[in-house]
């Protein structure tokens, strides 16, 4: 199953995920191999790395990242230099 906004996929996920926290065994092979698991039960997610942590006091978590994740150019990032919050700073120091 590849579409990850698929509600179908999303209450098999949810379902996995609260069988393991009542099954240590299947808890500790969801954190350590969660596509493995996954795929046993099913349910195949290409493109994603799949992320499972165990925080106590909360619930599994549980996250997809794409595989291929580009970062953005500093150009992006950083506000050129006569941006509006540069600007806008300069015009308040009038009042």
């Amino acid at each position: 199953m590849s579409n990850i906004q698929s509600p179908q996929l999303a209450e098999m996920i949810s379902t996995l995920l609260a069988e393991a926290e009542n099954n240590n065994t299947l808890k500790k092979q969801l954190i350590e191999k969660p596509k493995e698991t996954l795929k046993s039960r099913g349910i195949t997610i290409e493109g994603y790395r799949i992320v499972v942590e165990d925080n106590p006091g909360y619930p599994l978590f549980f996250a997809l990242e794409p595989e291929n994740i580009h970062s953005l150019s500093a150009s992006l990032v950083e506000p050129p230099e006569d941006s509006f919050r540069d600007s806008h700073f300069l015009d308040c120091q009038h009042y």
